[in-house]
Order: C-alpha cells, then structure tokens, then sequence
C-alpha cells in the first residue's frame, strides 16, 4: 500500500515522502459449524463499518476475498459473490434457521405443485368411479329391460336394489360436487 506525501498530516506536512508500507491483511475468521445466517450478519456488519473506506482504504476494500489463505465458508462465499442472500433478507433469524436446518425449501418445492394439481386428481378419481358406476347402473337397467320371465325380473330388480345400496355407501364418500352427480 502507498501513503501519499501529507495525508495523515497536511499542515505537518505526514509524510515528508510518499510511503510504501508492508501490513498483513485482516481476517475474519469463523468455524465452518457456524450459523450461515451468522456469518452473513458479520459480513453485514463489517461492510457498514469498514465499507467506506478510509485515508488508507478505498471504498468498498473490506471485506473482500482477495488474498486470503484459508478456504471460505460457504455462506461467506455466497454473500462476497451474490450478496445477503433473499431467504435472508425476507425471513426473520428464527424462520431462516428452521428453513435451513429442516431443509424445507425442497419440500415447498415439492408440495406446492402437488397442491395444485391435487383437486385435478380429486375430481378425475371422482367421475372415475362415476363412470364405473354409472356403466354398471346402464347394464342392470338392460338387463332389467330385457327379462324374460317374472322370476329373471325379480333377480335383475335385487340385483339393481344390490347396486343402490353400493352407490348410496359411494355418496357418502365421494366429495360435494360428485354427491349431486350421485
């Protein structure tokens, strides 16, 4: 890093002679068991503080992933590239903590699909057993139709009272919409 002749000093005149100056590097160093949504909040906090520069630093220098030795958490790597992340920004600390740790992103992934398309699958099984029902309800109506004798009609007619009473039980479980088709 360079100091220019008089920055810290001007009317002193600090320094007489532009500087080369040798300094390590700060580092913010966290174990990889620490909370993704924390090390944001630490990046957060040092960009505020030390994001705009100073007489020796330009703005927007630290913290940043230039020069460091040691590999990065992911959640820092994240942020230094993409910034805070939007589950991050949206949710509060407690909610963001039980989304990561449950890992419920997939399952929202997974389930708001499939609550759309869960009525559509509702109302096909419904008018499927209908439909079932209904052709056998057209067979015992032909066969009642075509009875040859007193003794076959009585066997078609329980058979048809056989079929009510299935179709009753039916009613009762099917949903309001295929009640009134019932």
């Amino acid at each position: 890093m360079r100091i220019p002749r008089g920055l810290l000093d001007l009317k002193a005149d600090l320094p007489r002679e532009p500087i080369t100056l040798m300094a390590p590097a700060a580092l913010l160093v966290c174990r990889e068991t620490l909370h993704p949504r924390a090390v944001e909040q630490i990046l957060t906090v040092a960009q505020a503080v030390h994001g705009t520069g100073s007489l020796l630093d330009p703005p927007g220098r630290f913290p940043t992933s230039d020069g460091v030795d040691v590999p990065l958490h992911d959640a820092a790597d994240s942020y230094l590239s993409r910034g805070e992340s939007f589950l991050s920004r949206v949710l509060p600390y407690w909610a963001l903590r039980w989304v990561i740790q449950l890992r419920v992103l997939p399952l929202i992934a997974i389930w708001v699909p499939l609550f759309k398309f869960l009525p559509w699958l509702l109302r096909w099984r419904g008018n499927r057993v209908l439909e079932r029902h209904y052709a056998l309800l057209r067979d015992a109506e032909a066969a009642v139709a075509a009875a040859a004798g007193p003794e076959a009609l009585r066997q078609e007619l329980i058979r048809l009272e056989s079929l009510r009473g299935q179709i009753e039980g039916l009613a009762r479980r099917l949903s309001l919409p295929h009640q009134r088709d019932v």
